[in-house]
Formats: structure tokens, sequence, C-alpha cells
């Protein structure tokens, strides 16, 4: 991708039974060729909640939208994010379940991502749904004139 990106992960789970094997694949896709999925390893860790988040110490290299919560993890990292299907497929084969979504920040505004769930994924998009709705327009408010208040007419009234 390598436009400033929101990468989100949400609701990230981690079978509790799997957290070694997960602990040993994060260290080990540190060493990737793939540069996004390696920095996304690199500050990825695993919440007492079993989820996946980012260490908020990845600021050094990403901007964190959020604050981190106590245990100093954060659920959104922004940067540029290289091949983030990849991250998702990794996502996938680890974990038990949960969404990897993006948002860019630039001109384009796009919106998309991924959902998981026992090893099966599919990808999601920021589409309409559903029929136009007509509301009604507010009352005439922006278009009315002001009235001078009392203080005005009288230093017009001074001043003539």
């Amino acid at each position: 991708m390598g436009y400033e990106t929101s990468l989100q992960l949400v609701d990230v789970e981690v079978d509790p039974r799997r957290r070694p094997e997960i602990e040993a694949a994060i260290r080990k896709g540190v060493r990737s060729e793939n540069k996004g999925l390696r920095l996304f390893l690199r500050w990825l860790g695993i919440t007492s909640d079993n989820t996946l988040e980012f260490r908020a110490t990845c600021k050094r290299d990403f901007v964190l939208p959020h604050c981190p919560d106590d245990e100093g993890f954060v659920s959104a990292a922004v940067g540029k994010w290289h091949r983030p299907e990849e991250i998702a497929e990794w996502l996938c084969k680890h974990c038990s379940s949960g969404w990897l979504i993006l948002h860019s920040l630039e001109g384009d505004g796009a919106a998309f991502g991924w959902e998981f769930e026992s090893g099966r994924i599919r990808y999601l998009e920021l589409r309409p749904v559903g029929r136009w709705r007509r509301l009604q327009p507010l009352s005439d408010c922006g278009s009315r004139k002001q009235a001078k208040s009392p203080s005005n007419k009288r230093l017009t009234a001074r001043s003539s």
C-alpha cells in the first residue's frame, strides 16, 4: 500500500492454549523479508485478555492515534503499511478470530480490511447499504438576517 494508513486490530483473539506458539511465531516473523509484516510483528504483543495489539513503544516507527491502555497496548497504529494482505493472512493463520481494518489518511480516504475466523478469511470494504433517505432541510435559520441589537440602534442614532 505505501500510503499513510491507520491499521486497526479489532478483537484479534488468541487461543490461550496456543499463546507460546504464537509468541514464537511473532519472534520468527520479525526476520520476515516482507517489510510491512516485519514491522507489524516487531511491535505486536498479546494482552492479558489474549488479544493481539500494538505495544505503545511502537511510536518510534508509527504514530499512535490513541493513548495506551493500562497494560501499555494500543489497538491501532498509523504508518505506511506495505502488502497488508500478508498481515491479514498471518493473523488468520495464527489467531482464532478478529478484524484487520485499514483506513487511508491520504486524499482517497479508502477504508477496507479483512475478517478472519477459524482459518477462514474474507475481504471487507466500505460500501453503501440500503436505500437513500430524504431528510428535511434545516429551517431557514442560516438565511435569516440577524436583527440589530438595541445597543446598535442607539449607536446609529447618536452618530447621525
